[in-house]
């Protein structure tokens, strides 16, 4: 049956996603101008994070990511943001940002 019959839609990544920190050696990451971002995935492409800031779909961001050997900033789009939790007055969000140029250490896995 056809992917898009079922319901199912088909994978569009262009590039695999690292969600282990073992794979991808993020270990920090921050959207400017200093809010904290949680790094759930990453590809040369793009990043799925989780944040307290919402961030609207179309904009524009950077997104300063530390490893074990350094900092680099991406230039990026958000492509979407939804909430994902409501506890109190906190409200947490998911982004997907779309990176400007590869992330260089990840680009020849697609």
């Amino acid at each position: 049956m056809d992917a898009s019959v079922a319901g199912v839609s088909a994978e569009r990544r262009r590039a695999p996603r690292f969600n282990r920190r073992a794979d991808h050696r993020i270990v920090d990451a921050r959207i400017r101008p200093g809010h904290g971002a949680a790094v759930l995935d990453v590809s040369a492409r793009g990043a799925l994070i989780e944040t307290a800031r919402r961030l609207l779909p179309g904009s524009t961001v950077d997104l300063f990511i530390k490893t074990m050997e350094g900092e680099i900033v991406m230039k990026g789009s958000i492509v979407r943001c939804t909430v994902t939790q409501v506890c109190g007055t906190a409200i947490r969000y998911q982004a997907g940002i779309a990176f400007a140029m590869p992330l260089s250490w990840l680009h020849g896995h697609g």
